[in-house]
Formats: C-alpha cells, structure tokens, sequence
C-alpha cells in the first residue's frame, strides 16, 4: 500500500469519528459519540483488569524489560491502549533528558505504533524551567540498536494476542496534521493543531514540541 492510500485510510477513520469542517458540530456527531462510548466501556473494562489480553501483553512486557520502569496507560481516557518504557533519564548542567519508548494499540483503527521520544528540557532553577521543553520521536531501531530485539519481541507480542492489528509506521502519525477539527480530548481553541495519532490513537503527546528525526 502506498502512502497516500495509508494516509487516506486513515482521513476515512478519522472522518467516522469526527466532523471535520464542522468542529462545534462535534458532540452531535454520531461518530464521535460512539467514540465517547468506546471509551466509557474501556475504562470500565480496565477497572476490571481487561480485556485480559492486554494485561497479559504487558505483564510479559514488564518481565522482559526487568530494570526498566514500565507504565501501563490501561485506565486513561485515550482510545488506545499505551504502554510505555522509560529507557534513561538524567540531567547535566540543568538540561534533563528522558528517552521513552511508547507502544500504542489504537480502538479507533485496527493498528499499532511503536516510537521512542527523546524529551530535553532546560532548567533555569529549582523551581524555573523552559516548558515545553523539546523533543524528537526516532524509530527506536535505528537509534537504539541495543534494544532492537526487545522491540521486535513487542511487535510479535501485540501480534499474537491482537492479530487483527498491524505495524503502523509512527511517521504516517505524527507528520500529517488533520485541519478543521480537535480531537477527543480537546476544545475549539485546538482546531486546525492535531495530527493524526491525535485523533485515532493517543493526546499523551498533545502540547509537546517535537521533530520526527529520519
């Protein structure tokens, strides 16, 4: 499938839940409420520690990526599910560095997304800083070949216990803005500022500044 038709799949999806051209019109929408209503019956499944498949994802996740802190977004109000490493963390001369490496499992679109984001940050003082500070989102096999295999593990992971789900390539996410609309967990101020990953995957990198690195 070339890009243009993965890009337009997704505008298709992306359409089904919102009214584009519309954005007041949006909590009349039907698309978008059957969104609200995929998210009301996650969070109520995840109280419940379900669906059990995810859970067992990342609970093996947990034990192969031992020595790392694993966080399990099950229980937020994001139609994804999203699971994320943190690889390092420190700071030198007042700029903090936090690399993480996020696995994202859309409810909106049968695909999944894996990336690493480099956030820096530079602190003035104990109590002053530069926010937002800025990031980069790379591929993670690329730039972090020490952790290549674990990240193939993942994949086939989420394959297995979610085989109607594909790779999605994070680039088609992040570079593509969507205008005339805001996503789930926005207001009309956002119009015309989300990407795609926005709309059918995750806002936990809404607001961030950040590059797409090669």
């Amino acid at each position: 499938m070339n890009d243009n038709r993965i890009i337009g799949e997704l505008l298709k999806k992306i359409h089904s839940f919102y009214p584009i051209g519309l954005p007041l019109l949006q909590h009349e929408y039907e698309g978008f409420r059957n969104l609200k209503e995929i998210l009301h019956k996650k969070q109520i499944a995840a109280g419940n520690n379900e669906p059990a498949e995810w859970f067992t994802f990342a609970g093996e996740t947990e034990k192969d990526w031992a020595g790392y802190e694993v966080i399990n977004f099950a229980g937020k109000p994001f139609p994804c599910y999203e699971l994320s490493i943190i690889l390092f963390n420190g700071t030198n001369n007042g700029l903090s560095v936090t690399g993480t490496l996020t696995v994202t499992l859309s409810l909106l679109v049968k695909h999944y997304t894996v990336y690493v984001y480099d956030e820096y940050n530079y602190t003035l003082g104990e109590n002053s800083s530069f926010v937002p500070g800025h990031g980069y989102l790379y591929s993670g096999m690329k730039y972090h070949l020490n952790i290549a295999d674990k990240i193939q593990r993942i994949k086939e992971r989420i394959e297995k216990y979610f085989p109607e789900h594909t790779f999605i390539d994070f680039k088609y996410l992040f570079t593509q803005k969507i205008l005339g609309g805001y996503s789930y967990s926005g207001g009309y101020e956002d119009v015309g500022k989300n990407v795609i990953y926005d709309y059918l995957f995750s806002t936990s990198m809404l607001g961030k500044v950040y590059s797409v690195a090669d």
